[in-house]
């Protein structure tokens, strides 16, 4: 994906979520900047599977013993979760093991798990922590920028980059206009002998994000989940462009 950016006065990027973290944006502060990448950080020592000590490793741990408290964004991004699996039919689904998304009971900042599940929220957690940074740049004040995590971007405000898919044999193909302020692209895989990679268009990162994997799983037949979520999908092979 190639990214044209236009009149950002301030621009930074970070290593996380595995990737390089680019933020763009107008009219602002460097501070600014700090609290979204403050967030970016947040969510991932919040939801590294791979920690000991995080957030997701505690209920992984304990949430079939009892109930466990979980912080605002854990409620947030596994109420999501929750809501893709019923709508997808448990095609996207955040339990790895030993049951699925079903099995999660969440109340009031409390979740708990019927039976020693194993959550993962990698499929997510990304586009997640791109829709928390635009969060933490609009209440510091500002008016319009961009977050973009290897792919995983939105835009938001005064601010409207212009965004293309880059094809290997057809060049260039404009996002710009789908009119969507979130756009998500999937890892390529092999599709038989082709190379086929997913990008999802939606209004917000973490929709995206998940549905991505969606489309993987059920190309075509993800129509009525896109609808649901007023999303758009391309799926490309290395010589076509399905919409």
């Amino acid at each position: 994906m190639k990214l044209s950016l236009k009149k950002a006065e301030i621009r930074r990027c970070r290593p996380l979520l595995g990737t390089f973290v680019e933020i763009a944006v107008m009219h602002s502060t460097p501070q600014s900047i700090e609290g979204a990448f403050a967030a970016i950080q947040r969510i991932e020592t919040l939801m590294n599977v791979h920690h000991p000590d995080s957030e997701l490793s505690l209920i992984n741990r304990s949430a079939d013993i009892g109930s466990v408290w979980i912080s605002p964004e854990m409620t947030d991004i596994l109420s999501q979760a929750i809501q893709l699996f019923s709508i997808s039919n448990g095609i996207f689904d955040v339990v790895r093991r030993g049951g699925s998304s079903a099995d999660m009971v969440l109340s009031k900042n409390h979740i708990e798990l019927n039976g020693p599940l194993f959550l993962d929220l990698s499929g997510i957690a990304k586009g997640f922590a791109v829709d928390q940074a635009v969060a933490a740049l609009i209440a510091s004040g500002v008016t319009g920028g961009i977050v973009n995590a290897g792919g995983d971007l939105r835009y938001f405000g005064e601010y409207h980059p212009e965004l293309t898919l880059r094809h290997p044999q057809y060049g260039l193909m404009s996002l710009t206009a789908l009119n969507k302020p979130a756009v998500a692209t999937s890892m390529p895989r092999s599709d038989g002998d082709l190379p086929l990679n997913v990008t999802v268009a939606a209004d917000t990162c973490t929709i995206a994000d998940a549905l991505t994997k969606v489309v993987l799983a059920l190309g075509d037949h993800a129509e009525s989940v896109l609808s649901h979520y007023g999303a758009m999908a391309f799926a490309m092979h290395c010589d076509s462009v399905v919409a």
